[in-house]
């Protein structure tokens, strides 16, 4: 199977929120490639202040981010191992790694995505299966500039990278693109990091 630039694109956009989005739901599409090849393409951010997630105690983020997850797997791996094999990359962050104050659920519901990635990987190995993630760091999507509660947060985050630029959707390409290609077959279980040089690790 070819992986186009154009598919990839439509993953990410998708999972940037470039594209208008259904609202939350227990039902989740899986239909961003077409198998083998998938992308977890879900996402949700919101500040620990914020009045929803206030009520639901940070439960509404881990569904979406975390559980999700577990639940897309579910969906497609069968159709995987009766394709012979595939690839899942999903989506984490870096705030993993830096832990910024204020967004400890959002934090803990990416963690939660790159252990889910470590352990699928371990599990589905035998399969022909890997499983990756990418962790972005802040990223201009269209989401994130019509929330005005990035803007603190936006040249701090530039003056810590070693590019210092505003990050864009399309950097996450390259990325995307070699985890779902045969250029990575024999690459499982890991978090790349494409976030301007912020996260060394």
């Amino acid at each position: 199977m070819t992986i186009t630039r154009f598919s990839v694109a439509l993953a990410l956009a998708s999972t940037l929120g470039l594209f208008a989005q259904p609202a939350v739901s227990e039902e989740l599409s899986v239909a961003t490639f077409v198998p083998p090849q998938h992308h977890t393409n879900t996402g949700m951010f919101k500040w620990f202040g914020d009045e929803i997630e206030k009520r639901s105690g940070g439960s509404l983020t881990m569904r979406v981010n975390a559980r999700s997850v577990h639940q897309v797997m579910r969906a497609i791996v069968p159709s995987m191992i009766q394709a012979g094999g595939g690839k899942v990359v999903n989506i984490a962050s870096g705030t993993f790694y830096y832990g910024p104050p204020g967004l400890s659920h959002y934090t803990a519901s990416k963690g939660a995505v790159i252990a889910l990635t470590r352990c699928h990987a371990r599990e589905l190995g035998d399969k022909n299966i890997q499983v990756n993630a990418i962790a972005p760091g802040l990223t201009e999507s269209e989401g994130v500039k019509a929330n005005d509660g990035f803007d603190m947060a936006r040249a701090p985050t530039i003056a810590t990278r070693s590019i210092k630029r505003e990050m864009l959707p399309e950097d996450l390409l390259g990325t995307l693109i070699y985890l779902a290609s045969q250029d990575s077959n024999f690459v499982t279980g890991q978090t790349l990091n494409v976030d301007g040089g912020k996260v060394n690790v």
